[in-house]
């Protein structure tokens, strides 16, 4: 099912409004979207810049998934979505600096992936906006996540951090794919689920690693 707009309204494929005949609003996906903007407030808020935005980011996605899930209207498809793109653009900023341990020999590898990470969230935020390939964002987004978890791996195997909270991030991945592959009157809550845990799941990484290191070298 290709996404359509319609009378302002955005026809994708979540399972709740499928389930509706994609009639506004989605209670459960907008309510617990509440629960993202809670999450820096009720956990606290780095002090590494990359990781603040990433906080500040969590606020506004929680807000913008809330309008988009109970309006259903393009607008809040584009906020919601872009959000997320960001905060995983500044986990892998951030994440490359633990990494390297903000060592001044290694500034020139992560101004190189600094550049293909921008590049690839530009072209990931372009190409978002077509709307006729709006079905295609959960399984681009769960790619654009792999280096993420990629580097997570790296710094737990270079610094003997643990990346456990992610088990968190990697249940409401497969709860959102298999409530779009697989949408009946169970399912559908697995977008809620991954309202939940994927990103209490990384914000708690990030607060980790936020306490790791501090000093950015860029």
């Amino acid at each position: 099912m290709n996404s359509l707009l319609i009378d302002n309204v955005v026809m994708h494929n979540f399972c709740e409004s499928r389930l509706t005949n994609y009639y506004p609003p989605e209670i459960v996906n907008a309510y617990t979207s509440l629960f993202i903007t809670c999450i820096p407030i009720i956990y606290g808020f780095p002090k590494n810049r990359y990781f603040f935005y990433i906080a500040i980011l969590f606020i506004l996605n929680g807000f913008a998934s809330l309008y988009y899930h109970y309006y259903l209207n393009y607008i809040g498809k584009i906020s919601d979505e872009i959000c997320m793109i960001l905060i995983n653009y500044y986990c892998i900023l951030g994440f490359m600096n633990v990494n390297y341990n903000n060592q001044i020999d290694n500034q020139i590898v992560i101004k190189q992936y600094q550049n293909y990470n921008q590049l690839a969230t530009l072209l990931f935020i372009l190409f978002n906006c077509i709307q006729y390939f709006d079905f295609l964002f959960p399984f681009l987004f769960a790619t654009y996540v792999i280096p993420t978890l990629y580097l997570s791996y790296q710094i737990s195997q270079r610094y003997n951090y643990n990346y456990y909270s992610l088990c968190f991030s990697f249940i409401g991945i497969i709860c959102w794919i298999v409530s779009e592959v697989h949408c009946n009157e169970y399912t559908y809550l697995g977008h809620a689920i991954w309202h939940i845990t994927f990103p209490l799941g990384v914000y708690k990484l990030v607060l980790l690693y936020d306490r790791k290191t501090l000093v950015l070298i860029y």
